[in-house]
């Protein structure tokens, strides 16, 4: 009778190896394109604050003191809004060419529409200037994509 020679130890190990490898490589994948995505939705969300901050700064050199009557507030908004929307456009366009294709040279509305605008408008709470910038990116994840639906940054400027 012949005997059959047992498979030696390094060559079972080689099979345990391929299938850990095949059992892990998925959620492996899974992590880092997730760190990958939630990077970039940071990093968008970092250029948008930078924008409306950049936005506030521009609104803050706006002459309060030309706009007393109550009545003139709607032409001190459009004052605000005619030096800030400017500002809001370039730095848009230097932190990401996506998002300034995207919300395009927003004309500043009063009330934000949609998912993807540029809001410049008065705080009714405090005396301050607030300035909000909402985006939607047009690639989510199919898994991660709903914890980062849109991503939006808010200024305030007191005046």
């Amino acid at each position: 009778m012949k005997r059959v020679a047992a498979p030696d130890r390094a060559q079972q190990q080689r099979g345990a190896v391929a299938l850990e490898f095949v059992l892990l490589f998925p959620f492996f994948i899974l992590v880092v394109l997730g760190a990958l995505y939630f990077a970039s939705a940071f990093n968008t969300q970092r250029g948008l604050l930078f924008a409306a901050q950049s936005g506030g700064d521009a609104a803050l050199r706006v002459d309060r003191s030309q706009f007393t009557l109550p009545g003139e507030a709607i032409a001190y908004m459009d004052r605000v809004r005619a030096e800030a929307c400017p500002v809001i456009t370039a730095a848009l366009r230097r932190q990401s060419r996506d998002v300034a294709e995207k919300l395009g040279d927003s004309a500043c509305p009063e009330e934000a529409a949609g998912t993807d605008f540029v809001s410049i408008s008065l705080d009714t709470g405090q005396p301050a200037i607030l300035i909000v910038i909402g985006y939607e990116p047009d690639w989510r994840p199919p898994l991660l994509g709903q914890f980062v639906p849109s991503i939006s940054a808010t200024a305030s400027v007191p005046f």
